[in-house]
C-alpha cells in the first residue's frame, strides 16, 4: 500500500490520517509514504480518494484508463468499510475519534 508523502500531499486532513492509523490496526497493512509517479498509477490494481466529503471513494479510471478492472476492489471495499466502522459504529475502537453534534 502506498500513499502520497506529506511533503507531496496538498491536503493533510482527518480522514487520511484516520487511515494512515487504521491500515495497520484494522487491515494489518504497512503503508508506505513516498511520491507517486502517474506510471505506477496507471498500472495499479486499486485506487481511492479520501476526504471528509469523499471519505473512502474508488477511483475507477485515472486519464480515461480503467484501475485495475474498473470497478471497485476489494482492498478498496475493505479499507472503507473500515473507516466507516470507525467513524460511524459506536462499538468501533477508537472512540475518541467520535464526538456527538448536538442540534
Amino acid at each position: 500500500m502506498a500513499a502520497r508523502a506529506a511533503a507531496n500531499a496538498s491536503r493533510l486532513g482527518v480522514t487520511r490520517s484516520t487511515l494512515l492509523s487504521l491500515f495497520p490496526e484494522a487491515l494489518g497493512l504497512t503503508v508506505e509514504q513516498r511520491q507517486i509517479d502517474r506510471t505506477e498509477l496507471y498500472t495499479a490494481d486499486e485506487a481511492f480518494f479520501t476526504g471528509t466529503a469523499a471519505e473512502v471513494t474508488p477511483i475507477l479510471s485515472i486519464d480515461r484508463r480503467p484501475v485495475g478492472d474498473g470497478t471497485m476492489g476489494p482492498l478498496t471495499a475493505k479499507v472503507r468499510d473500515a473507516y466507516f466502522r470507525a467513524v460511524r459504529d459506536g462499538s468501533a475502537p477508537h472512540p475518541e475519534w467520535r464526538r456527538p453534534v448536538w442540534v
